[in-house]
């Protein structure tokens, strides 16, 4: 039988793919973690909420405040503190500029609540969990004998780093416009 994709990654490629997917996740890591983060202020242009019928029946919502900038997605506890007009603070990381955490003033009291992909959702679980899988692939790479599932493997984990890495950015991207 003839397969339909046929190409061939040495074992030294595959080194090379698995020690960059460590490197990007070391690069998100730093950029969250390690560096400083950049404060601006925007303006609460407009709330939305929108609503996502599950499988199970069961609906799940997703909070946005539309500022001068963009849109952000946040928690619900932030949606209901934000009002129309408030000023807020975003601190965005050093070099992607991801948006990672959000302040803000209400009355006396300052709400400070975490966003963006590696605060708020699955990124601080997923990425950790693929480093280790990764660098467990590593240590083990000689012992397992099946050729095409360790680049099978290789190659799930860069798909896995370049889709968690797009994630990481926080697009707003449409192709609609």
């Amino acid at each position: 039988m003839k397969k339909l994709l046929d190409f061939t990654i040495t074992t030294k490629q595959q080194f090379y793919i698995l020690f960059a997917c460590l490197l990007v996740y070391g690069f998100i890591y730093t950029d969250v973690y390690l560096l400083p983060l950049q404060k601006t202020s925007e303006t609460i242009l407009r709330r939305d909420i929108e609503n996502e019928r599950l499988r199970n029946g069961r609906v799940h919502s997703y909070y946005f405040v539309y500022t001068t900038c963009r849109k952000y997605e946040i928690g619900e506890n932030a949606y209901n503190n934000t009002a129309l007009g408030d000023r807020i603070e975003l601190r965005k990381s050093f070099i992607a500029n991801a948006p990672q955490k959000l302040s803000m003033l209400v009355g006396k009291d300052v709400y400070t609540y975490e966003i963006g992909y590696m605060r708020a959702r699955s990124g601080y679980i997923l990425v950790p969990i693929f480093i280790a899988a990764i660098f467990f692939f590593l240590i083990f790479y000689k012992i397992v004998g099946n050729d095409q599932g360790k680049l099978n493997l290789t190659l799930s984990f860069m798909l896995i780093t370049v889709g968690i890495f797009y994630y990481y950015f926080d697009f707003e991207f449409s192709f609609w416009g």
